[in-house]
């Protein structure tokens, strides 16, 4: 049942108690199903609650209006057990039972008890109230022991890397705030608090906003440290023994109305309650808890649980179906002896018939004594097919309480051969996850891929999926493959820059083929300054190919400084000043050699002149073209060209004078 209450100003204006099968709209309109008053904050259909898929989802429908959950703005939430959301001024409290509150862990503190006609009573009579305990059960490493942790002081527990957390985790990779255990109205929740790992129940995540809501024997997990939260009863052992199993059983014989249980019903054989006396959590030492192996406890504390309700029932029936079908339990003072009766349809049946009834019925009283039930009704089937109509023989024996004692004999042996079918079922499967986790375990490697994996462990999965041990494992295998795609993305940045750093070797190389040196040696520079990796040792090589083109400019250089030299002493001033030019391109830090170029330009120039003044004196009596005699002024202005440098004053005149004349 789900129901919701609505504060205005602290106030409680509705009290609504909500049918799965309608959804409310609420706002200020005057039809809506949770009317609001019209302030600035209230929409005219403000939000819709309905019940979906099991669960109760708000649905804002305001553009403007806010839905406050945590002091967040949400347009959507679905609903807990218990939840308060706010549209300012009004306050909503969500309350809905949950299936979960009513078995092992007792939310509701309440035990319903017998009435003294034998009925389940809900409501009427309590045992009593049960004080909870949470305990956080921590699994140990080697997976086969354990170590329960008590959470008091306060409604709040901590749970991280930090020494000071109510639930310590001695692991690096945990966060210093992992994830908050927290109680409120009664009820447990937990919040992962923006881990870098995660938190994960029951092999789900958790959200980092919103609290989960948490119940006995759910399994938490951060990586491979494994949690298992519990709640527990301080007062088990007392409780047990203050339990009348000698009233239970006076009052059970006191009753005559028990009736065989439906198909429907688990039914089991009875068991000694005074083997339930203590309460398998119940420190030995206060404050100090045994380690034993989890799935051994565990086994052990679900098999006296079990024991104990399939106890009490057998005890039920077994107690009922021997007060009615047990011959003894009802004197022949209640039954009239029919012998003489004419009425009674056994003394209308032949004497050998009579006989026949009367052994058949010692038969099957005598094959009900020793459990042996199907013959004992196959004998009594015997009878009816001699008198259909028959109900009690003269000695006042009851054919129909006898066989439906048998019949529930019969009941009570199948029920307890199906209860040790699937114990021993549970068995095999605990066995066979156990071998098969073991088997992947050992198979775990850093080159086992995802389907290999699945395929390995999918036998124990569909045994049990929450396997705690299997949690483990896949919690193992993630890691790994984390840690995989960590390298394999590594390797991919470390490939692309050792292709990048050879790339630019392979620039430097070609650069030094074309014979610029200077640019080369930039280009070698960058090789060596990159922070790239070097694999292939480039960086070496480039620092090594700097030193040796500058040596070759060293003797290039020398050399075509040497070489003009001679052609100045040989008057050839123009081809001393293009060596000395390619020796500056080689080496263009030389200031000698431009000292060396200006120098020879002068000369250059002192010596073109003389020649231009010639031309023009030539030109100006005429004497422009070449004769036997004379090569005239075209001769002298060849001649510049031929001598002076492509960039000298004397040579672009020239050869704007022999274009003039055509003789270019």
């Amino acid at each position: 049942m789900a129901q919701l209450k609505v504060k205005h100003n602290g106030k409680i204006i509705h009290d609504i108690v909500l049918n799965e099968k309608k959804s409310y709209l609420g706002g200020r309109k005057e039809d809506c199903d949770i009317p609001l008053l019209a302030e600035k904050t209230i929409s005219r259909e403000h939000f819709r609650l309905s019940f979906h898929q099991n669960q109760w989802v708000l649905e804002v429908l305001s553009r403007f209006g806010e839905v406050l959950f945590q002091n967040d703005k949400v347009q959507n939430l679905i609903l807990d057990q218990s939840n308060i959301f706010h549209i300012p001024p009004y306050e909503f409290a969500f309350t809905r039972e949950s299936p979960a509150q009513v078995g092992a862990s007792f939310p509701s503190n309440e035990i319903s008890s017998i009435t003294d006609n034998g009925d389940f009573n809900e409501d009427r009579t309590f045992v009593g109230k049960l004080t909870q305990i949470p305990f956080i059960k921590v699994i140990n490493n080697d997976d086969k022991s354990f170590q329960l942790l008590r959470l008091e002081g306060g409604d709040i527990w901590l749970a991280g890397r930090d020494p000071s957390s109510a639930i310590p985790i001695k692991d690096q990779r945990v966060s210093r705030r992992q994830f908050e255990i927290r109680k409120t109205e009664g009820i447990y929740g937990i919040i992962d608090l923006g881990s870098v790992n995660g938190t994960l129940v029951n092999g789900n995540n958790i959200s980092t906003t919103e609290v989960t809501p948490l119940r006995s024997g759910d399994a938490i997990t951060v990586l491979d440290n494994i949690f298992y939260f519990e709640l527990h009863d301080p007062r088990f052992a007392e409780r047990v023994q203050t339990v009348d199993y000698d009233k239970i059983s006076r009052t059970l014989t006191e009753s005559s109305s028990m009736s065989l249980p439906d198909s429907q019903s688990e039914t089991y054989p009875m068991v000694d309650p005074s083997v339930y006396g203590k309460d398998p959590y119940a420190p030995s030492v206060e404050g100090e808890f045994p380690e034993v192996a989890p799935e051994t406890l565990l086994s052990k504390l679900k098999e006296k649980k079990l024991r104990v309700v399939i106890g009490v029932l057998a005890l039920l029936l077994v107690v009922g179906a021997l007060m009615e079908g047990d011959p003894s339990s009802k004197s022949n003072s209640n039954h009239t002896d029919l012998k003489g009766n004419p009425n009674d349809p056994y003394n209308k049946l032949k004497k050998e018939q009579q006989i026949f009834i009367k052994q058949s019925f010692q038969l099957a009283q005598s094959y009900y004594d020793s459990d042996n039930s199907e013959l004992c009704r196959a004998e009594l089937s015997k009878i009816r097919e001699v008198m259909p109509d028959y109900k009690k023989s003269y000695w006042g024996k009851d054919i129909g309480n006898l066989d439906q004692s048998a019949e529930q004999k019969i009941y009570l042996l199948s029920k307890q051969k199906e209860f040790e079918a699937k114990e021993k079922m549970m068995a095999e499967q605990e066995v066979k996850v156990q071998e098969i986790v073991a088997l992947c375990k050992s198979k775990l490697n850093p080159q086992m891929t995802r389907d290999e994996f699945d395929s390995c462990i999918s036998p124990s999965v569909t045994a049990n999926p929450h396997h705690p041990l299997l949690v483990s494992l896949r919690v193992a295998f993630d890691q790994i493959e984390m840690t995989r795609t960590q390298k394999d993305l590594e390797k991919k940045e470390y490939q692309e820059q050792a292709e990048k750093l050879q790339y630019l070797f392979m620039l430097a190389e070609k650069t030094e083929k074309n014979g610029n040196f200077v640019e080369a040696i930039d280009a070698y520079r960058k090789v060596v300054s990159s922070k790239y990796v070097d694999p292939n040792a480039l960086k070496p090589r480039a620092q090594r190919s700097i030193s040796s083109l500058k040596s070759k400019m060293g003797v290039k250089t020398s050399s075509l400084i040497s070489e003009a030299e001679k052609l100045v002493q040989a008057k050839k001033y123009k081809q001393a000043i293009l060596n000395l030019r390619m020796a500056r391109k080689v080496n263009p830090q030389g200031d000698e050699i431009n000292d060396k170029i200006e120098l020879y330009i002068k000369e250059l120039r002192k010596e073109m002149k003389a020649l231009w003044d010639e031309a023009v004196i030539e030109e100006s009596f005429g004497k422009v073209m070449p004769d036997e005699n004379n090569t005239g002024a075209v001769g002298k202005w060849k001649k510049i060209i031929d001598q002076d440098i492509p960039d000298g004053d004397f040579y672009q005149k020239a050869f704007i004078k022999l274009k003039k004349y055509g003789a270019n």
